[in-house]
Protein backbone atom coordinates (compact mmCIF):
# COMPACT_ATOMS: atom_id res chain seq x y z
CA UNK A 1 0.00 0.00 0.00
CA UNK A 2 2.81 2.20 0.81
CA UNK A 3 4.46 1.64 -2.19
CA UNK A 4 1.08 2.52 -4.43
CA UNK A 5 0.37 5.44 -2.32
CA UNK A 6 3.93 6.76 -3.24
CA UNK A 7 2.65 6.40 -6.91
CA UNK A 8 0.07 9.40 -6.54
CA UNK A 9 2.81 11.40 -4.55
CA UNK A 10 1.56 11.27 -1.42
CA UNK A 11 4.11 11.42 1.58
CA UNK A 12 3.33 8.27 3.72
CA UNK A 13 3.92 7.25 7.29
CA UNK A 14 3.18 3.98 8.54
CA UNK A 15 3.32 2.61 12.27
CA UNK A 16 2.10 -1.00 13.14
CA UNK A 17 -0.47 -0.91 15.81
CA UNK A 18 -3.84 0.84 16.35
CA UNK A 19 -2.67 2.49 19.24
CA UNK A 20 0.58 3.89 17.54
CA UNK A 21 -2.14 5.60 15.33
CA UNK A 22 -4.30 7.16 18.18
CA UNK A 23 -0.82 8.30 19.95
CA UNK A 24 0.12 10.31 16.16
CA UNK A 25 -3.45 11.97 15.87
CA UNK A 26 -3.91 12.89 19.76
CA UNK A 27 0.36 14.31 19.59
CA UNK A 28 -0.82 16.05 16.84
CA UNK A 29 -0.22 14.90 13.93
CA UNK A 30 -2.07 15.94 10.62
CA UNK A 31 -2.88 13.64 8.09
CA UNK A 32 -4.99 14.29 4.28
CA UNK A 33 -5.85 10.45 5.12
CA UNK A 34 -5.58 7.59 6.82
CA UNK A 35 -5.74 3.78 5.38
CA UNK A 36 -5.88 1.78 7.70
CA UNK A 37 -5.53 -2.53 8.15
CA UNK A 38 -8.50 -4.15 9.64
CA UNK A 39 -6.12 -6.98 11.65
CA UNK A 40 -3.41 -5.28 13.99
CA UNK A 41 -2.01 -5.99 16.64
CA UNK A 42 -3.28 -4.48 20.04
CA UNK A 43 -5.81 -2.61 18.88
CA UNK A 44 -7.81 -3.63 15.41
CA UNK A 45 -8.69 -1.41 13.01
CA UNK A 46 -12.55 -1.06 13.78
CA UNK A 47 -11.42 -0.69 17.46
CA UNK A 48 -9.21 2.20 16.95
CA UNK A 49 -11.64 3.99 14.00
CA UNK A 50 -13.83 4.24 16.95
CA UNK A 51 -11.38 5.38 19.57
CA UNK A 52 -10.14 7.88 16.93
CA UNK A 53 -14.27 9.29 16.40
CA UNK A 54 -14.33 9.72 20.27
CA UNK A 55 -11.65 12.16 20.32
CA UNK A 56 -12.75 15.33 21.07
CA UNK A 57 -11.25 18.36 19.10
CA UNK A 58 -9.66 16.47 16.53
CA UNK A 59 -10.25 17.33 12.78
CA UNK A 60 -10.02 13.52 11.41
CA UNK A 61 -9.30 13.08 7.35
CA UNK A 62 -10.89 10.43 5.61
CA UNK A 63 -10.75 6.87 7.09
CA UNK A 64 -9.97 4.00 4.58
CA UNK A 65 -10.18 0.48 5.40
CA UNK A 66 -7.76 -1.71 4.17
CA UNK A 67 -8.41 -5.53 4.14
CA UNK A 68 -8.17 -9.39 3.21
CA UNK A 69 -11.24 -9.21 4.54
CA UNK A 70 -13.33 -9.47 1.02
CA UNK A 71 -16.48 -11.66 1.21
CA UNK A 72 -19.35 -10.81 0.27
CA UNK A 73 -21.03 -8.03 2.75
CA UNK A 74 -17.44 -6.94 4.46
CA UNK A 75 -18.04 -3.56 2.36
CA UNK A 76 -21.53 -2.62 3.72
CA UNK A 77 -19.85 -3.67 7.58
CA UNK A 78 -16.91 -1.59 7.38
CA UNK A 79 -18.81 1.47 6.21
CA UNK A 80 -21.47 0.43 8.96
CA UNK A 81 -18.74 0.59 11.34
CA UNK A 82 -17.43 4.37 10.30
CA UNK A 83 -15.02 3.79 7.66
CA UNK A 84 -15.27 6.59 4.88
CA UNK A 85 -14.37 3.59 2.88
CA UNK A 86 -13.54 0.15 1.91
CA UNK A 87 -10.33 -1.06 -0.32
CA UNK A 88 -10.18 -5.11 -0.52
CA UNK A 89 -6.45 -6.56 -0.59
CA UNK A 90 -4.59 -7.14 -2.80
CA UNK A 91 -5.21 -3.85 -3.84
CA UNK A 92 -7.11 -3.63 -7.23
CA UNK A 93 -5.55 0.13 -8.89
CA UNK A 94 -8.99 0.89 -10.44
CA UNK A 95 -10.54 1.12 -6.56
CA UNK A 96 -7.57 3.27 -5.45
CA UNK A 97 -8.33 5.67 -8.01
CA UNK A 98 -11.45 5.56 -7.30
CA UNK A 99 -10.88 6.37 -4.01
CA UNK A 100 -8.09 9.23 -4.56
CA UNK A 101 -10.46 10.60 -6.80
CA UNK A 102 -13.00 10.83 -4.67
CA UNK A 103 -11.36 12.16 -1.07
CA UNK A 104 -8.00 13.73 -2.69
CA UNK A 105 -8.62 14.80 -5.87
CA UNK A 106 -4.87 13.76 -7.17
Amino acid sequence: AKRLLELYKFTVESVTTGKDCVYKVKEGAEYDGIFMDHMMPEMDGIETLHVLRKLDGYDLPPIIVLTANAVDGMREMYLNEGFDDYLSKPINMQELDRVINQFFKK
